[in-house]
């Protein structure tokens, strides 16, 4: 494989990791509800879910590192 092989691949992965996102937080601002581990749908604002008290924490987006890695 070589640099500009490695460089197209990671560029694709950014943008397919982004579309993902972007499709994540689009289905969650039309529902504006989510699910908890127990199955229970709560609003996506909730702090514990009212079935079984578990506490919900806000989802964090991924993060993409991409980082260039020299093997010798």
């Amino acid at each position: 494989m070589n640099e500009d092989n490695e460089k197209e691949i990671i560029i694709k992965l950014a943008k397919m990791l982004n579309e993902l996102d972007a499709a994540e937080t689009n289905n969650e601002a039309v529902t504006m509800e989510r699910k908890c581990i127990c199955g229970n749908i709560v609003s996506i604002n909730a702090k514990y879910c009212d079935k079984c008290g578990q506490r919900l924490t806000p989802k964090e987006k991924p993060r993409v590192i991409i980082k260039k890695i020299n093997i010798f």
